[in-house]
């Protein structure tokens, strides 16, 4: 059935930002920092960020750990970040990739 994997994927990282903060206190679900999230019918799912906080290391800490919890949720087959309208942010993604 068309969709399925993408829906549990999806159904997942809902859950996933709904209750995560960044080191912070911000809600990782605040339209500010997810600026855009594609799932495809595969299951990849690519995440466009805009830290709050661009020169904390604990920031981008906490990437990688949301990273690899969202990669290992049922549905996902891959999961990618592109960090956007911050000073450094061709960095972050280079330490992210």
């Amino acid at each position: 059935m068309p969709g399925t994997t993408r829906d549990r994927a999806a159904r997942s990282l809902a859950r996933i930002l709904k209750k995560r903060t960044d080191p912070h206190g911000y809600p990782m679900s605040d339209e500010t920092i997810v600026q855009k999230l594609t799932i495809s019918d595969n299951g990849a799912v690519k995440m466009w960020l805009k830290p709050k906080m661009a020169h904390c290391p604990c920031c981008l800490h906490d990437l990688f750990l949301l990273r690899e919890e969202i990669g290992d949720q049922g549905g996902v087959s891959s999961v990618k970040f592109e960090i956007i309208d911050i000073p450094g942010a061709a960095e972050w993604n280079i330490a992210l990739s």
